[in-house]
């Protein structure tokens, strides 16, 4: 793994949010590297029912660099930052004044942080502009998803095309964007996504893990769903699945993201074998993925996103054992080892039933071995053998 690096990680995330890639690998880094974690500038305007983000967002700036505790993926010895810039970026004033605000504010943060030249590692093409006014060692662009399924515009898709031509380096965890952005960059690298190496150690206790209290007194066989409720769920097919298997608690560790189909997911939530957890402490995930029989991902396989998406909770049940069934796109064909891909109601039904009732111990041991040669820790290492590569050619 690297060591002895300044990093400055340029993001589209808030750290109390989900334990998305960008924090995992930040949080690894840390450990080791002298590590700053921008938070997101944010793709569009806020909601009237996110008002509470909103707020906490405004205090969390106040704070300058901080220490995140308490809450979500631990942040190890990553220092947090929230910058400030008006969410209207596709106003060309705007993104002036915004490109001006921030490259003062993430060069007096590069002075404080002893940063005099950091590698320099983007998640959105949003920071396109700022990255590259920045002082940088070396320029890494994280493409996790198909940007172009968040914003079209042309502005941004210009931007996303410089990124991706001017980048020292490309990492992607999906195949479908390995493909594209080759054809952009021949440095362009195809790294997974991970699942988190304490989780992997829980499982490995002798004791069974407690149940949740909100879990416990629900009946089995128990489905989860991990993520947020977004616009690209399939809340027809997840409703008719319930629906069909009233007999199953279908459990949803989600908030209800601003821009998810209020209508749709106030169906599904009526439910009564629907149950909406909420957003959970990432410490606390295992628990709830051992109080279940099996794991879910309920995406529309003809949405845009959903072909470029690969979800890290493939790896999450597959750490905790649990069979999983999916609408079929890209990521899950890919994992299909261990992952029931089904193309239409009838199937997904069937192989929830199958998949609970032939789960064996010989299956599960095969899923957790999946998860462990899959965990963030190596994915970070295959990372860092090609920067320091990277770095050597650059000195050559």
């Amino acid at each position: 793994m690297l060591k002895g690096k300044d990093i400055l990680f340029l993001t589209a995330s808030e750290w109390q949010d989900n334990a998305v890639s960008t924090m995992q690998i930040a949080a690894l880094l840390s450990l080791q590297n002298n590590v700053v974690f921008v938070e997101t500038i944010g793709r569009r305007l806020p909601r009237w029912s996110e008002w509470r983000r909103v707020l906490a967002r405004l205090q969390r700036m106040l704070f300058g660099v901080r220490r995140e505790q308490g809450a979500g993926l631990d942040a190890q010895r990553v220092k947090i930052y929230s910058p400030f810039a008006i969410p209207l970026h596709h106003i060309p004033w705007v993104a002036w004044v915004n490109r001006w605000l921030l490259v003062r504010q993430l060069r007096r943060l590069c002075r404080r942080t002893e940063m005099p030249s950091p590698l320099v590692w983007c998640f959105s093409p949003t920071w396109e502009s700022v990255m590259r006014r920045l002082p940088h060692q070396c320029w890494i662009f994280h493409c996790v998803d198909g940007l172009h399924t968040y914003n079209a515009s042309p502005a941004f898709l210009a931007a996303y095309q410089r990124m991706a031509r001017l980048a020292d380096l490309i990492f992607t965890p999906g195949s479908l964007l390995y493909r594209e952005l080759s054809a952009l960059n021949r440095r362009t690298h195809q790294i997974g996504h991970g699942c988190g190496a304490v989780h992997l150690r829980q499982y490995d206790a002798q004791a069974p893990l407690p149940e949740p209290v909100d879990v416990a007194h629900l009946p089995r066989p128990r489905v989860i769903f991990a993520g947020a409720l977004t616009q690209w769920v399939d809340y027809q097919l997840f409703l008719a699945v319930a629906q069909r298997l009233p007999h199953m608690s279908f459990l949803l560790l989600s908030y209800v993201h601003g821009l998810a189909p209020s209508e749709a997911v106030r169906d599904l939530l009526s439910l009564p074998n629907i149950h909406l957890l909420g957003y959970k402490n990432y410490a606390d995930l295992p628990r709830y993925y051992a109080a279940a029989d099996a794991g879910i991902i309920m995406y529309r396989a003809a949405d845009e996103h959903t072909r470029y998406c690969t979800p890290t909770k493939i790896y999450d049940y597959c750490g905790a054992g649990l069979p999983c069934v999916s609408t079929r796109f890209p990521a899950t064909e890919d994992a299909q080892a261990v992952v029931r891909v089904a193309d239409s109601i009838d199937d997904f039904v069937a192989g929830l039933l199958d998949v609970i009732a032939t789960n064996t111990g010989t299956q599960q041991t095969a899923r957790r071995a999946y998860a462990l040669s899959n965990t963030w820790e190596r994915q970070v290492d295959r990372m860092s053998v090609v920067i320091m590569q990277q770095l050597r050619d650059a000195a050559a």
